[in-house]
């Protein structure tokens, strides 16, 4: 199960999140948690497995290395203007999309423009494994 701890890191390293960031997603208290996680000293359980699986938008399966699982968003509706931001700007495909200007769009074109982004995201996944989010794994 080296795989899984590397691949924790490695997405950590990815998305340009703290080890202390990590922690508040995943629901641990402190750094140093992960900090154990990503060198290999803790063994976590499937609920934890699944929690750094959502915390990265990846299934269980692709974070533990299996290679006949392929990355497939979990991506929320946004709600508030402070989600579809924090979205936009984590996501480096999503901050590079161009011809909009993040400060004079409203908390609602905000909004519609992160969802909107998502959903393409969700059928470019979807048309890469030719499985919709709901479909059965083999």
């Amino acid at each position: 199960m080296d795989i899984l701890y590397e691949n924790i890191k490695r997405m950590r390293k990815e998305r340009k999140w703290s080890q202390e960031e990590l922690a508040l997603r995943t629901g641990y208290t402190d750094r140093s948690s992960i900090a154990k996680i990503e060198k290999g000293e803790v063994d976590l359980g499937q609920s934890k497995i699944q929690a750094f699986a959502d915390a990265f938008g990846v299934t269980p399966q692709y974070l533990m290395g299996y290679p006949e699982s392929s990355p497939r968003p979990t991506l929320p509706e946004f709600k508030t203007a402070q989600e579809a931001i924090k979205f936009i700007l984590e996501v480096p495909m999503v901050a590079q999309f161009g011809g909009y200007n993040l400060d004079t769009m409203s908390d609602q074109e905000l909004i519609d423009m992160a969802n909107l982004v998502a959903q393409l995201i969700r059928g470019v996944a979807v048309s890469n494994t030719g499985k919709g989010e709901n479909d059965d794994e083999p």
